[in-house]
């Protein structure tokens, strides 16, 4: 078949993919309101996951980053401070997709550029501005990209932390 007929989107790949690695966290969740306590040491870093005074799940989990809601300001789980470097395997990874990304852009491999720039944009900057509309799609690529199983964030104040579930402990 001819590939200018087919309608090739990377944007559908990453969205198909997301949606596989995160059915156990929606099972688990669904649309409940949840609050977590991070369980933070040298050694291992564990989540739990609450609703209603309820755990829902404990999880191994990366630092994937903060969001300003004030100023729309990103910035990567490997630019914060970081005791164990273990901890940020993933991240390191999912930036390193920034090569892949820009030789799908170079090639024109597929039709939705302006999404393919962003996602380039986001990995090859430490921090930087992004709107709320375009959170979603980054989170997105982040999961398919790293094959976790899903984000969990907390929001104090104006900054949303986010959290790479890396593995699920218990449910």
């Amino acid at each position: 078949m001819n590939n200018k007929y087919m309608n090739n989107k990377y944007n559908d790949i990453i969205n198909k993919q997301f949606l596989k690695l995160i059915q156990l966290k929606n099972e688990l969740l669904k649309d409940n309101e949840y609050m977590i306590n991070v369980i933070d040491n040298l050694y291992e870093n564990i989540l739990d996951v609450y609703s209603n005074k309820q755990k829902f799940f404990s999880c191994n989990f990366e630092l994937l980053g903060s969001y300003d809601i004030n100023t729309n300001i990103f910035v990567w789980g490997n630019d914060h401070a970081i005791v164990n470097k273990e901890f940020i395997k993933n991240i390191l990874h999912i930036r390193k997709e920034s090569k892949k990304i820009e030789d799908f852009i170079i090639n024109t491999k597929y039709d939705d550029l302006s999404y393919l720039e962003r996602l380039y944009y986001y990995l090859t900057h430490n921090i930087f501005m992004i709107s709320t509309t375009n959170i979603n799609e980054l989170l997105e690529f982040c999961v398919s990209s790293s094959e976790t199983k899903g984000v969990v964030a907390q929001k104090k104040d104006n900054i949303i932390t986010m959290y790479l579930i890396v593995d699920i402990i218990s449910t």
